[in-house]
Order: structure tokens, then C-alpha cells, then sequence
């Protein structure tokens, strides 16, 4: 679900980005889902479970280090938001989430 969100990163100059946007955050759904405490740890955890790597959008010999997930979860505010906003609209068009029983924090993300 999360990798067909179209996500507009915010633009920048420099090297392009290896790993994609919803690729990150489906690395942080798994960090949260598992109740991983750091970058550290959610990198071993992908480089042990193979299969939830690759549903994440991971090549399989390829996994973003420590320092990259502290670099990009450190902009993940804006992105996070669109997303959000995208997966609540879907929920709600289908029916699944009624917008009676939503409330949204307008607190930001601290990664």
C-alpha cells in the first residue's frame, strides 16, 4: 500500500537519492511495527529477514546503511504528512474509515 502513493519529495540539488521515498517509508512501518529502538538495529533486521527487505522495494543485495536511515527519517516530516493525508482520503473513499471518528495531531515527527 504504501508504495503506491505518489509522494512528492521536495526538491534539491546534489546526487539523486538511491532508495525512493516510499521505499523509506515502508522502512519506517517496519522500524514501528517491530518496535525496532534504532537505525542500527532496523538495518540488521532487514539483512536477517530477506523477504520483508524486499517487500519494503529493497534490492537484495543492497540495504541502506545506519547513517542513511538517520540522514532521510531526519526529512521524513513533509513526506509523512502527504502520506497520511493520501491513505486517509483512500481509507475514506472506500468506506473503511469514517472521518466522524478521526483525529488527526498536528505535531510533527522528531526522527
Amino acid at each position: 500500500m504504501v508504495r503506491r502513493l505518489r509522494l512528492d519529495p521536495p526538491r534539491r540539488r546534489g546526487r539523486p537519492y538511491v532508495y525512493s521515498w516510499p521505499v523509506m517509508l515502508a522502512c519506517f512501518v517496519v522500524m514501528v511495527n517491530y518496535r525496532l529502538t534504532g537505525f542500527r538495529s532496523l538495518h540488521r533486521f532487514l539483512k536477517n529477514h530477506l523477504g520483508i527487505a524486499q517487500a519494503c522495494g529493497l534490492p537484495p543485495d543492497r540495504f541502506p546503511t545506519d547513517r542513511t536511515f538517520s540522514r532521510r527519517f531526519q526529512k521524513l516530516d513533509g513526506i509523512l504528512m502527504q502520506a497520511t493525508a493520501q491513505l486517509l482520503r483512500r481509507l475514506a473513499s472506500r468506506r473503511i474509515l469514517r472521518w466522524a471518528l478521526t483525529v488527526i495531531d498536528g505535531t510533527a515527527l522528531v526522527a
